[in-house]
């Protein structure tokens, strides 16, 4: 790879290291208020994917075990490869043909209408039936 020749640019931008050492030297200590900002600033919450970001960083150095799961980005990537899914299965019942008994059976989409409804209706039923099997946290300590 060739050298770039030194212009006028790159030795505007460049800072040498006696200036860097004298800006160190030269500013005073700076002073922390209670909450530890500088004196006179104000805390300004920072960006929703900033804090995001030092949320994960905060979890990798704690000592418990991180697992795929535990990133908020992967289980998103999830649901949407899901719904991706979903929504290809749907379409796709628009390019075979349906040996169907009953006339309903042809509708397009109708056997994943009906799994979502059944599943939906499954959930409601379990909720009520909930109230009549529950026991007590005691119940077979008894």
């Amino acid at each position: 790879m060739a050298k770039k020749p030194i212009t006028k640019e790159i030795r505007k931008n460049a800072v040498s290291k006696r200036s860097i050492v004298s800006k160190k030297t030269k500013s005073p200590a700076k002073k922390l208020s209670k909450n530890g900002l500088r004196k006179g600033l104000k805390k300004v919450p920072g960006s929703p994917s900033k804090i995001a970001r030092s949320a994960r960083v905060k979890k990798k150095t704690s000592n418990e075990k991180q697992f795929w799961l535990d990133d908020a980005r992967n289980v998103r990537k999830i649901f949407y490869s899901l719904v991706f899914i979903c929504i290809a299965l749907v379409v796709s019942d628009a390019f075979y043909h349906k040996h169907t008994h009953y006339a309903f059976e042809g509708i397009f989409g109708f056997f994943g209408i009906f799994g979502f409804g059944l599943s939906f209706l499954l959930v409601l039923v379990s909720r009520e039936l909930r109230k009549f099997l529950m026991r007590d946290e005691d119940y077979y300590d008894r």
